[in-house]
């Protein structure tokens, strides 16, 4: 299945107001890539988008809790 990873600019904001409390945030980010390449379908469907929108909770290396 050919997956293909789009980074909107709204994301792009989130992140960067992100990084000012959570420095890692980037880093953490790009390790996800490589997994949703091999495995589009990691996570949660979405509910509503008939399948085609998946959610997927990242780690935070800032975070110390689960």
């Amino acid at each position: 299945m050919r997956c293909e990873i789009e980074i909107t600019r709204p994301f792009e904001r989130c992140i960067k107001a992100l990084k000012k409390k959570y420095p890692h945030v980037k880093a953490d980010l790009e390790g996800v890539f490589p997994k949703l390449r091999e495995n589009p379908e990691a996570g949660d469907c979405i509910p509503g988008f008939e399948e085609r929108v998946w959610k997927l909770r990242v780690a935070s290396r800032d975070i110390k809790k689960g």
